[in-house]
């Protein structure tokens, strides 16, 4: 009897032992001056800095203890007056960080799987950036020159770069969704507006439990679920409305490689303005699968102006209308309050841009098509 009791105060002690093991991070800052004050913060519900623990560099090191830390947690290290952070994920094993001032980004973690996912997307990122950097100032330059064959050269070889890249991204966080390093890398995704809803959405689902669990996770469902049926994102609403020979046209069933739905008026001066610009579009790229799908505002007794004037602009797509003015059913679906509006569509039906006009259509529209 005793000898069971023994067995048991010392499996509670060895219980109790594990429970106040104590993750700890142990780091090191290079040429910062002791005293310095290193702080700790964690990811909060509004996607802020809810601060945890402030330390002082002591023989250039500190330590952190992550005690009551949950897993996965997404932390950041800040020096005191050094520009940037240094971002940890709590892991079941101590984490050792070099913080390199000078270069905050180069700063080096070692520590489990998660961290290390987190260093190579933010290398993946870091890549990234540089080369657009370089994008950007060649750019600059060529357009000081107005060397304007240089400045379309290095646009086109900017956008194939930025689409090769903002694939691999997204293809680096759909390999990591167990990972919060993979909703990580859709938090970028979204805010670069690279990802649309329904990608969005299918990740999401591949996520582990432990992922979805997370105050990140948390927050891409919020963003999932109040996402606007017309955001850019969304998978557009399906229509149907009478053409003007008297048939009837169907969205989903109407759609190309990338669709154009123009809410516009014979009677809308802005919308008539415009209209040569998306002809010249129209004739360019409709070989590639551009398509256009007029949407016209205009009243019951006007048909025949809306007729002339599809024939007078030369608007040689496909047309529907209730003839309903502003009640026009599929611009309240739409929720469209002014003319003209265009939701420009992929394949998929997914709003990849809207409201563009100009050269910013026709460079929305080279971009997604100079491909094909």
């Amino acid at each position: 009897m005793i000898k069971k009791i023994v067995t048991l105060i010392c499996a509670v002690l060895m219980l109790s032992c594990a429970d106040q093991q104590d993750i700890r991070i142990i780091g090191s800052v290079q040429n910062i001056e002791d005293g310095t004050k290193i702080y700790r913060s964690t990811m909060g519900e509004q996607n802020n800095a809810v601060p945890k623990d402030t330390v002082e560099l002591a023989n250039g090191k500190f330590e952190f203890s992550l005690k009551g830390s949950t897993p996965q947690e997404l932390g950041v290290i800040r020096v005191d007056g050094v520009n940037g952070n240094v971002f940890y994920i709590y892991e079941d094993e101590n984490i050792e960080v070099e913080v390199y001032p000078d270069s905050i980004r180069t700063s080096k973690i070692t520590a489990g799987k998660h961290n290390q996912l987190m260093q190579d997307y933010l290398e993946l990122m870091g890549k990234y950036r540089k080369q657009m950097l370089v994008f950007q100032n060649d750019l600059r330059a060529a357009t000081v020159k107005e060397e304007k064959d240089k400045v379309m050269e290095i646009r086109k070889e900017m956008q194939s770069f930025e689409k090769q890249e903002m694939q691999k991204i997204k293809e680096f966080g759909d390999e990591n969704a167990e990972s919060v390093v993979g909703m990580v890398v859709y938090s970028d995704l979204i805010n670069q507006k690279k990802v649309n809803n329904k990608e969005l959405k299918e990740f999401y689902e591949r996520s582990s439990k432990d992922v979805k669990d997370h105050v990140l996770g948390r927050m891409i469902k919020e963003k999932i679920a109040t996402i606007n049926a017309t955001d850019i994102g969304a998978v557009a609403p399906d229509f149907k409305g009478p053409t003007p020979d008297g048939n009837e046209l169907e969205l989903h069933k109407s759609l190309q490689k990338l669709t154009l739905v123009d809410f516009w008026a014979s009677w809308c001066k802005p919308c008539r303005v415009e209209n040569p610009n998306i002809v010249s579009i129209y004739e360019d790229y409709k070989d590639k699968g551009f398509h256009v799908i007029g949407v016209s505002l205009d009243r019951q007794n006007q048909e025949q102006k809306w007729i002339q004037a599809i024939e007078a602009d030369g608007l040689d797509w496909d047309h529907v209308s209730h003839l309903k003015f502003w009640k026009e059913p599929i611009a309240l679906q739409y929720g469209v309050k002014s003319i003209p509006q265009a939701f420009l569509l992929d394949e998929d039906g997914v709003i990849v841009a809207k409201n563009l006009r100009g050269d910013q259509l026709r460079q929305k529209v080279a971009e997604l098509l100079d491909d094909y």
